[in-house]
This record gives C-alpha cells, sequence and structure tokens, in this order.
C-alpha cells in the first residue's frame, strides 16, 4: 500500500519548487503531465497536487 500525502505542486499560477523536489520531479515532467490534462500553461492552474502514487489533480 502506498503511503504519504499530496503535494500542492502549483498554486495560482505559481510553481512551488520545494515540492517537486520531493516528489522527484521536474518542470518539464509537470508540463508534460498538464499537457495530457488538457492545460496549456502554469499560469492558468488554480491548484494542482501531485498524489504519492504520482496521479497529478488540477483545478
Amino acid at each position: 500500500m502506498l503511503t504519504g500525502e499530496a503535494k500542492v505542486v502549483i498554486e495560482n499560477g505559481q510553481l512551488h519548487i520545494e515540492n517537486l523536489k520531493k516528489m522527484r520531479l521536474t518542470v518539464d515532467q509537470l508540463e508534460m503531465q498538464l499537457r495530457l490534462h488538457g492545460v496549456t500553461g502554469i499560469q492558468d492552474v488554480k491548484i494542482a497536487t501531485l498524489e504519492a502514487n504520482g496521479q497529478l489533480g488540477i483545478e
């Protein structure tokens, strides 16, 4: 079973670099995940969280 909590990686269009580092995710990898969800720019994201299992949640 996976443990851990979701980390906020984008809030109000701003990256949370420390949380990206904690989740071992690069900005390029995050942008790729956003594009897969139909998001064209980080600035368009109200909040994005990365779950311990790697799933990205976007608002």
